[in-house]
């Protein structure tokens, strides 16, 4: 073992890292003046309406969720680029290119200290350590996630969480002799006041005492029989981990993978997919395969079994066989061992049984520097064989290859329609692909792009897009009045599934909420059939699921325009039962009010108030509309109003 008290970093290879830097902020520009894409649109929503002086500050940063779930860190981060310029994505790029910076910055620092902890790489901390940096910062991988404006909640649950690895770093480095005080400061109130920081970015930075644990296990083996270090994981590692192992036995478990109504995959699916999917993003971060990077990982299927397909018991193996060639060398190649374990340690949440998509390519963004170090520290030995001169000019070309290929990806972020084309060209299985595609023909009003388009999916082989398909060709056939829509609305009805997806409900609600108005009377009373009869034959646990409660909304308002007031009341009371939420109790006295039941109406507003609807402002708005809306004509007043002016006032 070396002293692990790397010296300053030498002038040099600080120029190096700049020049890194400079070339990083040069490949990215292009794409700063891209557009808004995907989920930045609805989260940012609220942001840009408390811009405008819509939205109370709260709402906009915490909206209807708790603080733990709400991300409020970055939202306020968001708030400020609102507030800043409140028109346009450039400033919200801008700083996610800065944090990108920071980030790489945080990464030389934490590459130095490591690799000077070991005599295989500590003659050459300087010089991998920032090799590591600069392929982080220019690697076209992390494109998707320094231009696509909402992951800057991982961004800053990964600065924030390299700022504790270093000072995890710092305490495990410190002497006995004089450090101890000094060390606990840093292990028991620096390092958990970073991660729960890092927590109200992204949950991802709850990954950091796991990540701690893979570094110790390299580099401070020696360090594990100390109590402080073992008070420390039990702390921040052990009982958290009983903690959810308790959840998980309990029937709280419910609750944490409810999520799974909105896919077609089960957690165990989910966890057999995960092997694959890692040895893919490994794959990807040693040979990048250019424009099929991106947001459409929505492709990949999930695991019926570790047989179907073949790959992934082969995947497991593969995993196996590398964790414990690392462990074998550990004594040789500590560097190794370190960073395959951050890797996989950095993965924890986000490659769990949670209820998640099963592909993201943010998702490595912190991990990808576990990768990246254990490849620097393999390397160690050809430093020492070649001249100064051929591993400078390796590491020249390397960096503009890198840089080529992230300001390629950065020209496609930086147009939608070229983003879109190229990602379903690259993943015709994508739904996302297909519906962004769709967009781009609409804003472009090419009707025969359009049909092509909705041909093609109506075609698909999967059913989601399948459906989505006929969901966005249908209206059209009902706007080009010698179109056909029968077979369409038949074929629609036949793809409806026993439970509804979240990308199943997306279709629906864009055929119910802008598509119906197109079609005649007839066509939308068989529309509206079929996807009834959809919600009337799910399973009774699907139908209290946040999505068929999304489709009961949509389809009171359907049935309120028709002026089928019963059937709206039913449908928006349905909704109210299953998800117990406030903002439905409105809707419902909402739609009671304008029935002509201000009687109902006002019983509602009571319960909704009962609820503590006055305490928000969106909704205490709605509250009092309606109650003005029933109390005007009829000459009631109510306590309802008086206690939401009240607490507006």
């Amino acid at each position: 073992m070396s002293s692990g008290q790397p010296a300053k970093p030498s002038p040099r290879m600080a120029w190096w890292w700049l020049a890194a830097a400079a070339v990083a902020v040069a490949s990215y520009w292009p794409g700063l003046w891209g557009p808004f894409v995907f989920d930045d649109i609805p989260i940012l929503t609220p942001v840009q309406a408390w811009a405008r002086g819509e939205l109370p500050l709260r709402d906009a940063i915490l909206g209807q969720q708790s603080v733990l779930l709400a991300r409020p860190l970055a939202m306020l981060t968001f708030v400020a680029n609102a507030w800043a310029s409140p028109s346009g994505a450039f400033a919200y790029k801008a700083t996610n290119l800065v944090l990108h910076l920071a980030c790489g910055l945080l990464a030389w620092q934490l590459a130095r200290k490591l690799f000077a902890l070991h005599a295989s790489t500590s003659r050459y901390a300087e010089e991998l350590a920032v090799v590591v940096a600069a392929v982080w910062l220019l690697h076209p991988f992390h494109a998707s996630t320094v231009l696509y404006v909402v992951q800057r909640m991982m961004q800053l649950a990964t600065l924030l969480t390299l700022l504790a690895l270093l000072a995890y770093v710092k305490a495990s480095t410190l002497p006995d002799s004089a450090g101890k005080a000094k060390a606990s400061l840093l292990l028991f109130v620096i390092f958990p006041s970073l991660v729960g920081l890092g927590i109200l970015a992204k949950q991802t930075a709850a990954t950091a005492p796991l990540i701690c644990i893979a570094i110790a296990c390299a580099y401070f083996t020696h360090r594990l029989r100390d109590r402080r270090q073992q008070g420390f994981f039990l702390l921040f590692l052990g009982i958290p981990l009983l903690a959810l192992a308790t959840v998980l036995v309990t029937p709280a478990r419910y609750a944490l993978l409810a999520g799974y109504m909105d896919y077609d995959f089960s957690p165990g699916q989910r966890l057999m997919s995960q092997p694959g999917i890692l040895l893919d993003y490994v794959g990807q971060l040693l040979l990048p395969r250019g424009a099929s990077m991106g947001l459409y990982g929505d492709d990949v299927t999930a695991a019926d079994g570790l047989l179907q397909p073949a790959w992934t018991l082969g995947s497991l193996a593969t995993l196996s066989l590398i964790t414990a060639g690392t462990v074998v060398f550990r004594r040789r190649f500590p560097a190794v061992l370190a960073g395959w374990l951050f890797f996989l340690a950095a993965h924890a949440v986000e490659s769990s049984f949670l209820p998640l998509d099963l592909y993201f390519e943010h998702r490595n963004y912190l991990a990808s520097f576990g990768i990246l170090f254990a490849l620097a520290g393999s390397a160690a030995p050809v430093f020492a064989r070649l001249p100064r001169v051929a591993v400078s000019g390796a590491a020249v070309l390397l960096m503009a290859a890198l840089a080529v290929s992230t300001h390629a990806r950065a020209r496609a972020w930086a147009d939608k329609a070229t983003l879109a084309m190229e990602g379903l060209a690259h993943h015709p299985d994508s739904l996302r692909a297909h519906l962004d595609a769709l967009d781009v023909a609409m804003q472009r009003r090419d009707a025969d792009l359009y049909l092509r388009l909705t041909a093609a999916m109506t075609s698909h082989a999967n059913p989601e897009i399948a459906l989505a398909g006929h969901a966005y060709r249908i209206p059209f056939q009902c706007l080009v009045k010698h179109a056909d829509s029968t077979a369409g609305i038949e074929r629609l009805q036949m793809l409806l599934p026993p439970r509804i997806t979240l990308n199943d409900e997306l279709s629906l609600r864009s055929l119910l909420s802008n598509g119906l108005r197109h079609c005649s009377p007839e066509e939308q009373t068989r529309i509206i059939t079929a996807v009834s009869t959809a919600i009337d034959v799910a399973p009774k646990e699907a139908r209290t699921g946040p999505r068929y409660v999304a489709i009961q909304r949509v389809m009171a308002q359907v049935f309120f325009a028709r002026g089928e007031r019963t059937k709206a009341l039913a449908h928006q009371r349905e909704a109210w039962l299953a998800s117990g939420s406030i903002d439905d109790l409105i809707g419902l006295a909402e739609l009671q009010a304008g029935a002509g039941d201000p009687r109902s109406a006002q019983a509602t507003l009571r319960d909704a108030v009962h609820r503590g609807a006055c305490a928000s402002p969106p909704l205490r708005d709605r509250v009092m509309a309606v109650a003005t809306f029933i109390g005007t004509p009829t000459g009631t007043s109510d306590r309802t109003i008086s206690v939401c002016a009240t607490t507006e006032e």
